[in-house]
């Protein structure tokens, strides 16, 4: 028999090609997961020296007990200067623009003169950090020297930024927003794309803000260690260190006594001290998946990274599983042939490896069909649901896995279906004795039943997924989102409030303008801590305007709501949620430290979200800055519009408006959003988690249902004459179809016991990682059932139709 002969021959055919296709699509399945589970595994570990790079954190602005990656400028210098182990360190300012991404000014345009005429160009994520962070973070130009990025008028551009729009080293750059020059001092490589550090197109230098403040716990720093090993030593070094300072420095090296505290007192208030400048090293690798860090920048999750692995290893588990079966359905058109060749002189080895090449002949077939399915997948929008490219060539450990796996695994499949077809006596086979043996039979059982166990649990779990998305976006967040737009502009639009507030509501459509900081939702925004009552605190503070509380109908439950004449007061006005109050024993009649100097708290509001509802309601203030000395102006609009309205419309007149007052951006090209896609934005993983385990769910029912196919092609086959001789005996076509359909039936049931506990521990693991869950349905457990249940039976009654409405006569006859 030639390495394809089986192929041509009907039942083979079918058989082959399902088993082909099965293995394909298994494979370009484990690809595709892979790639992503790749991706998040290896997060920052491309950097150079990855392992012995570490960020400094503290507890300043920690209530909930997760560490901070902020640092107080002062200290951390000292910390670098004292640390004999610290090689490398410095200032990396990590800004959210709620995007995962690093930038410290708002996107703004440059300009070069060429020949005469001006060419712009837009950067999109700046960054700015000290010429140390740049040794400590790896970075390597390729042209020019960052040691030559020293004051505000020097720049360093990514290799991919300098080749987008031909720049050069020493070339000068406009920037049209602040009238000022920038040099080109160096193009540094560009960072590894699955990095904190990979969408760094420009780098400006931090020059020496903050750096004598130790009252502003807001700048990162990242230190690169000689030997990462001392690391937990060091922060034990790290208190005497700060405590020496502490007692010199802030309290002048005076005793207690001559400043009127007893020592009793002296040491509690240097304690508190050194609890808020207690600091941390964040390991670089870890800190992708660190659960115990409250991070503005992009963060992964284990479990979730770990439930794509599982369903990977589970699809390609499902197609093995086929392709045992779908060779046991090609066992009685084949076993004739196997062991004629056996009589006329073939050894078993013989026959043996030539079971095997077959396989390997098969596996190839796959993975080049499997390579076709990648391809495809890379020219659809399906790309989203992924992080990372799937490109063969981004990929190559990726793709050799795969290729590696896919030829081991189903060469080792294939041994046990070789050495069952040779086994059988020849002179047995030839006489038509064959038939499947009981221990044969129980084995293929329990394999296809091992694939119904993957499925349901499969669709259980992606079901509980959809639906804690669908939950957490219809969620009751406390505030009123409909028919609400939001932009970003520039402090000076934002300085000019009022005479833009004014020329966007001649727009009849428009109902209603407010103005906050930023997004309203967002992972992390400007947090506020300090000494309250003998006791360090932290929380999130969002600066708005006068009139925000009543524009988003936040309920207020004591207290009074901003009023406009606030914007006139001299240390600004605080508003608390419930859950500051809980926490921190709040009052209306206390005071607390503004921006300016000791700020009244007018009231408190009801808890509502205010970033992911994986998180818990925590501390947060509205806050109105007044009249004295402001830290930025509000520049992000929100609008309200009526019911009905015509958005494309009211988009060009407020693109129109705001080009008015600023023209970095012509009408079109200001982001004018829906308040949905700030939301959509929070959950943008969860959302790509549930289409990507959905799409491979289904892959995993079709790839069983061919197992289905298979199995019962093998039944109908063996059992040939007893269904001929069930028929001559009275049997009606119902009756055989229920017969086969029972067998299965049986089969599902028994894997649904098996599969609805192990189901439940993955989802309610899943769902564990969310503050606010959905619950536990009863019903996806059911569906899961009845859809497992129906398309099986289908397929089954389908394969054996032709079978049950055989001509007996004919099947007795070829017996």
């Amino acid at each position: 028999m030639t390495t394809f002969s089986f192929i041509k021959r009907g039942g083979s055919a079918v058989s082959s090609f399902l088993n082909v296709l099965g293995m394909a699509v298994a494979f370009a399945a484990f690809y595709i997961i892979l790639v992503q589970v790749n991706y998040d595994l290896n997060f920052n570990k491309g950097v150079k020296d990855s392992e012995k790079i570490f960020v400094m954190s503290s507890s300043v602005m920690s209530e909930d007990g997760k560490r901070q990656l902020y640092y107080c400028r002062p200290l951390a210098e000292l910390i670098i200067e004292v640390s004999p182990n610290i090689e490398y360190g410095g200032i990396m300012e990590i800004i959210n623009n709620n995007n995962g991404k690093y930038w410290v000014e708002n996107d703004g345009k440059y300009w070069v003169e060429e020949n005469g005429e001006r060419r712009e160009i837009h950067f999109k994520n700046m960054s700015a950090m000290s010429g140390t962070a740049f040794k400590a973070l790896g970075f390597e130009a390729v042209s020019g020297s960052l040691d030559d990025i020293i004051s505000p008028s020097t720049l360093a551009i990514s290799e991919t930024v300098a080749k987008r729009f031909n720049l050069e080293v020493g070339m000068s750059l406009n920037y049209e927003e602040h009238k000022d020059v920038k040099t080109i001092k160096a193009i540094y490589k560009d960072m590894p794309k699955n990095s904190h550090f990979r969408d760094i197109e420009t780098i400006v230098n931090v020059v020496d803000n903050g750096i004598d403040n130790f009252d502003e716990w807001g700048h990162n720093y990242f230190v690169k260690l000689y030997d990462e090993t001392q690391e937990k030593d060091m922060e034990d070094n790290l208190r005497e260190v700060l405590r020496k300072y502490f007692v010199e420095q802030h309290f002048g090296g005076m005793s207690p006594e001559s400043q009127g505290m007893s020592r009793e007192q002296f040491d509690m208030a240097v304690n508190r001290m050194l609890d808020m400048a207690q600091c941390d090293f964040i390991p670089l690798e870890d800190l992708y998946f660190a659960d115990n860090v409250r991070t503005p920048i992009e963060h992964g999750n284990k479990t979730t990274t770990i439930i794509l692995l599982i369903v990977a290893i589970l699809v390609v588990g499902i197609a093995f599983i086929n392709y045992i079966n779908f060779f046991f359905a090609l066992v009685p058109e084949r076993i004739r042939a196997v062991n004629t060749k056996k009589v006329l002189g073939s050894s078993r080895t013989a026959l043996i490896l030539s079971t095997l090449k077959e396989s390997f002949w098969l596996i190839l077939m796959a993975l080049a069909v499997a390579a076709i399915l990648v391809m495809l997948f890379n020219m659809t929008q399906l790309t989203h649901l992924i992080s990372a490219s799937t490109q063969f060539s981004d990929n190559m450990p990726v793709l050799l896995l795969t290729l590696l796996i896919a030829i081991v695994i189903s060469l080792v499949a294939s041994l046990y279906p070789a050495f069952y077809i040779t086994s059988f006596e020849p002179a047995l086979v030839l006489k038509g004795s064959f038939a499947a043996t009981t221990a044969g039979r129980r084995l293929r059982y329990v394999l296809i039943g091992l694939q119904f166990v993957i499925s349901i649990t499969l669709i259980v779990c992606s079901t509980f997924i959809s639906l804690q998305r669908r939950y957490m976006i219809n969620f009751d967040m406390g505030f009123d989102k409909e028919q609400l737009l939001y932009v970003h502009t520039s402090e000076y639009i934002g300085s000019n409030a009022e005479a833009v507030e004014e020329q966007l509501k001649t727009n009849p459509q428009i109902t209603d303008v407010t103005w906050g900081s930023g997004n309203f939702l967002a992972f992390e925004r400007m947090s506020w801590g300090c000494e309250w009552k003998d006791r360090l605190i932290n929380f999130q503070c969002y600066p708005v305007a006068t009139d925000f509380v009543e524009f988003m109908g936040i309920e207020m439950t004591e207290g009074r709501s901003f009023l406009p004449q606030d914007n006139n007061c001299e240390n600004g006005v605080f508003i608390f949620n419930e859950a500051a109050r809980r926490q921190f024993g709040m009052t209306l009649q206390d005071r607390f430290r503004g921006h300016a100097g000791q700020a009244e708290i007018v009231g408190f509001c009801d808890d509502f979200c205010f970033q992911s509802l994986k998180e818990e309601v925590s501390p947060f203030a509205l806050y109105v800055f007044g009249g004295s000395n402001p830290w930025w102006h509000l520049s992000t609009i929100f609008i309200r519009v009526a019911a009905n309205a015509d958005y494309a419309q009211v988009m060009k007149h407020i693109g129109t408006v705001l080009s008015q007052w600023d023209a970095v951006n012509s009408p079109d090209e200001w982001q004018i959003s829906f308040f949905d896609e700030n939301v959509d934005a929070i959950y943008k993983k969860e959302k790509s988690l549930s289409q990507l385990i959905g799409l491979f769910t289904l892959i995993a029912i079709i790839i069983s249902l061919m197992g289905v196919f298979g199995l019962v092609m093998f039944e109908t086959q063996y059992r040939r004459k007893e269904i001929a001789l069930r028929r001559v005996n009275g049997a009606s076509v119902n009756e055989i179809l229920a017969m086969f359909s029972r067998r299965f039936v049986k089969i599902v049931l028994v894997c649904f016991v098996l599969a609805a506990p192990l189901s439940w521990l993955i989802v309610n693991r899943y769902l564990a990682t969310f503050a606010h869950r959905c619950p536990m349905y009863w019903w996806v457990f059911v569906l899961a059932l009845l859809a497992v249940l129906s398309v099986t039976v289908l397929v089954v009654v389908l394969r054996s139709w032709r079978a049950a409405t055989a001509h007996p006569a004919e099947s007795l006859k070829t017996e």
